[in-house]
C-alpha cells in the first residue's frame, strides 16, 4: 500500500481522465496510464473520456468530479473554474495556459540530441520539425543551444497536417526532396517525431543518400513500431511519459486536498536516447579521427586516457593530435571529457547514485577530478547540475 495521504475526504474520488486514445499517439496512452496507475493506487473512481466536452454534456448534470486530468481546452478549463473543480493539464501547447501544468523537458530532449550527435563526430546539424507548434519549436531551441559552434547548421519545418490528404503529402514530399538535395553532408539531424523521422529515411534512401553514413538521424518520443520497422533502425529519445501521468495525479491529489497549485509548471526530463543503427557512425573525413572517435565513445565509461587510443590506433600521438585538431578542433583529451561528461549529465538526471559512483562510472580516476571537469565543461558542479535537473 502507498504511504498515507492526507485526505480530507471520506469515500472514493471520482476523476476524470480526459485523453483521446483513438490516435494511437503513444505518448498520450502512457500519460494515461500513468495518471492511470495513481487512481488505482488510491482507490479513486475513474471515468476515462476521449473528449472534454463529454463532462459537462446533456445527461451528466447530475454527476460530480472532484478533479480532473486532461489535455485541456479552454472551455474545459472554463467549465472547471465555475464549478470549482481542481484540473491538471498536461498538453503542452494548450490554450488554458492558467492552469496546472505538468509536461517534459523539450529543450533537455534537443540538447540529448545534441550530445549524442556531436559525439558522433558530426559538426553539420539540421533540425526537421513543425511549423507553430511550441514542443517542437522548444526542442529545437534546446537542440541548436545545446550545440554551440558548428561548421553549418539548417532547418526544414512542415505543417503538423501533411498528412492529412493526397496533395498535402505530395507537396510536402516534393519540398522535403529539395531541401535534402541543397543540404551539406555529412550531416547529424534531429527530428521532431519518430513518424516524421521515418519520412525523412525514406526520402534520404529514394535519394540514394546514406543513412547514417551521410545523414544521421534521431527521432523523438521512441514510438517502437516507427522506430523498429524503419531500415536502418532509428535512434530515438524515452521520455516516460508514464512518470508523467503519474505525476500529473499526484498533483491533482495535492490540490484536491486543498493544497495550493505551483506557481511554475512541473518539468520531468527526458528518460534516455536509445541509439540504433540510424546513428551507428562516425563522422570525419578523416578515417584516423573516425576510427580514434569509435574507439573513445566505447570506452569512455573506463579509466583510458589518451595514449590507450595512440596505442590501440597503432599511430604516432603528435599525429593524432594535429589531425584531430584539423578536423574536429580540438585535442583527443577534449572529446574523451566531453564524451564522459555527456554519460554523467545523464546519470545524474536519471539515478541517484552518489558522486563518487558517477564519476567511477564514466571512467574518472578520482571523485575530485570528476568534479573539476565537470565543473570546467558545465559552468556548475555535479550536484548543482542535480539539483536544477
Amino acid at each position: 500500500m502507498p504511504p498515507a495521504r492526507n485526505a480530507r475526504r471520506t469515500g472514493p474520488r471520482r476523476v476524470a481522465l480526459v485523453m483521446n486514445l483513438e490516435h494511437a499517439l503513444k505518448r498520450h496512452q502512457e500519460v494515461f496510464a500513468g495518471a492511470y496507475r495513481y487512481a488505482l493506487q488510491w482507490g479513486w473512481q475513474i471515468d476515462p473520456m476521449p473528449f472534454s466536452n463529454q463532462i459537462y454534456s446533456a445527461g451528466r448534470e447530475h454527476v460530480h468530479y472532484d478533479g480532473i486530468v486532461a489535455r485541456a481546452d479552454a472551455k474545459l478549463a472554463s467549465f472547471a473554474k465555475t464549478h470549482k473543480i481542481p484540473v491538471v493539464n498536461v498538453w503542452y501547447s494548450s490554450p488554458a495556459r492558467h492552469l496546472p501544468l505538468v509536461h517534459a523537458d523539450h529543450s533537455r530532449v534537443g540538447a540529448l540530441a545534441a550530445d549524442h550527435l556531436r559525439a558522433r563526430g558530426f559538426r553539420r546539424f539540421a533540425y526537421v520539425g513543425y511549423g507553430r507548434i511550441r514542443a517542437s519549436a522548444d526542442s529545437e531551441r534546446g537542440f541548436r543551444e545545446a550545440l554551440g559552434e558548428v561548421v553549418s547548421y539548417d532547418r526544414f519545418a512542415t505543417s503538423l497536417n501533411f498528412t492529412h490528404s493526397p496533395a498535402e503529402f505530395t507537396k510536402f514530399e516534393r519540398s522535403l526532396a529539395v531541401w535534402l538535395d541543397s543540404l551539406r553532408r555529412p550531416v547529424g539531424v534531429f527530428v521532431a517525431d519518430d513518424g516524421l523521422a521515418r519520412h525523412l529515411i525514406n526520402a534520404a534512401t529514394i535519394r540514394g543518400i546514406d543513412v547514417p553514413g551521410e545523414l544521421a538521424v534521431v527521432g523523438n518520443f521512441n514510438d517502437e513500431p516507427f522506430c523498429l520497422l524503419a531500415e536502418p533502425t532509428l535512434t530515438s529519445i524515452e521520455y516516460g511519459f508514464d512518470r508523467l501521468g503519474y505525476r500529473a495525479a499526484r498533483l491533482l491529489d495535492d490540490l484536491m486536498n486543498g493544497e495550493p497549485a505551483p506557481a511554475l509548471p512541473i518539468v520531468l526530463p527526458p528518460r534516455e536516447l536509445i541509439p540504433r543503427d540510424s546513428t551507428d557512425v562516425f563522422a570525419s573525413d578523416d578515417e584516423m579521427v573516425a576510427k580514434a572517435l569509435r574507439y573513445i565513445a566505447d570506452n569512455c565509461h573506463k579509466p583510458i586516457n589518451v595514449t590507450d587510443v595512440v596505442q590501440k590506433l597503432r599511430v604516432c600521438g603528435r599525429t593524432l593530435a594535429r589531425r584531430f585538431q584539423k578536423a574536429r578542433g580540438c585535442r583527443p583529451i577534449d572529446e574523451l571529457t566531453r564524451m564522459r561528461i555527456t554519460r554523467a549529465k545523464r546519470l545524474l538526471q536519471e539515478s541517484d547514485a552518489s558522486i563518487r559512483d558517477v564519476a567511477e562510472q564514466c571512467g574518472f580516476a578520482t571523485g575530485s577530478q570528476f568534479i573539476l571537469a565537470f565543473r570546467r565543461v558545465e559552468k556548475m558542479t555535479p550536484g548543482e547540475y542535480r539539483e536544477r535537473a
